[in-house]
C-alpha cells in the first residue's frame, strides 16, 4: 500500500472542504511548503496537491507554488485542479510535476483527453473519478456529469489508464472514515475489466504508433470507423478473426493462451 499525504488549496492556503462545500472550507494557518517539508522529513516520498479554486474556474494559480515545491524538496508530485486543455499539462510537467490529474476533461471533452494522454506516458496521469450516489462530480464537485462511476472507469480502461483517485464526496471532510463497501466495489469492477482492456489498451497503442486514426486502421482491415471505435471502447465483442485481421493490419501478431 502507498500512503499519499493530501494538500487541498485555495488562493495558496491549505483548506478543508466539507462533504465538497465550499462555503464550509476551513483554513489552516499552515505554509503550504512548510508543510510538505515535514511530510517529506517524516519520510514521504509523494505529495497529493489539489488547487481547489482551479477546479472550480479551471484557471490554475498555483504553477510558482509548485514550482518551489519541486526545486526545495525531493518530493514527487501528484497535481490536479483546473486541467482543461493541453498547455496546462505541458506546463506541469515541463516544471517537474510527476502526475497529472485529470477530472472534467476526462468526461466534457473527451477528444481533448485521448489526444493528451496518447501524447504522454498513462502512468503519467491519475483519473479524479469521485463520487455522489455513484455519479462522477465534476468541476470541483460543484456539476453532476450523470456518468456513473463504472462505466466511467471502464471507459478509461479502454484507453490503457490504470490509476484512478476516488472520493466518497458525501464522506469529504467529515474525519468519520471511508466508504469500504464502494471502494470495494469499486475494485471488484476494476480487477473484472483487467484482462479485456489489457488487449484493447495493446491495440490502441499499436495504431497510435503506426499513426492511424480509427478510420484508417478500418480502411485497412475492410470494416467501418465505427466498429474499431467500439472494440477500442470495449461495448463490442469481436471474433477471434476479427481481432487477427486488425493486428495484421497493425503489423502485429495475435496470441491467445488457455491457463
Amino acid at each position: 500500500m502507498l500512503v499519499i499525504p493530501a494538500i487541498d488549496i485555495i488562493d495558496n492556503k491549505i483548506v478543508r472542504l466539507t462533504k465538497g462545500n465550499y462555503t464550509l472550507a476551513k483554513n489552516y494557518n499552515v505554509d503550504v511548503l512548510n508543510q510538505v517539508q515535514k511530510f517529506e522529513d517524516i519520510g514521504f516520498n509523494f505529495v497529493h496537491i489539489i488547487d481547489l479554486l482551479a477546479s472550480k474556474e479551471a484557471t490554475i494559480s498555483t504553477f510558482n507554488l509548485l514550482s518551489d515545491i519541486i526545486r526545495k524538496t525531493k518530493l514527487q508530485i501528484q497535481f490536479g485542479g483546473g486541467i482543461r486543455c493541453e498547455e496546462d499539462v505541458e506546463k506541469l510537467f515541463d516544471i517537474g510535476v510527476n502526475r497529472v490529474i485529470i477530472g472534467s476533461m476526462s468526461i466534457n471533452n473527451k477528444p481533448l483527453f485521448e489526444k493528451i494522454i496518447s501524447k504522454n506516458k498513462l502512468y503519467e496521469f491519475v483519473i479524479a473519478a469521485d463520487v455522489k450516489n455513484n455519479s462522477v462530480m465534476i468541476k470541483g464537485w460543484t456539476e453532476d456529469s450523470s456518468v456513473n462511476i463504472f462505466n466511467h472507469i471502464e471507459y478509461c480502461c479502454s484507453l490503457g489508464l490504470n490509476n484512478f483517485l476516488c472520493t466518497d464526496i458525501d464522506k469529504d471532510g467529515m474525519l468519520s472514515g471511508v466508504n469500504v463497501k464502494l471502494y470495494k466495489e469499486i475494485k471488484e469492477a476494476y480487477e473484472k475489466l483487467g484482462p479485456e482492456f489489457s488487449l484493447i489498451a495493446m491495440l490502441i497503442k499499436k495504431r497510435i504508433e503506426k499513426g492511424l486514426t480509427q478510420e484508417e486502421l478500418a480502411q485497412k482491415i475492410g470494416t467501418k470507423q465505427s466498429a474499431i471505435s467500439r472494440l477500442e471502447s470495449g461495448s463490442y465483442n469481436p471474433s477471434i478473426a476479427f481481432l487477427r485481421r486488425v493486428a495484421k493490419a497493425l503489423n502485429a501478431q495475435l496470441k491467445v493462451k488457455i491457463y
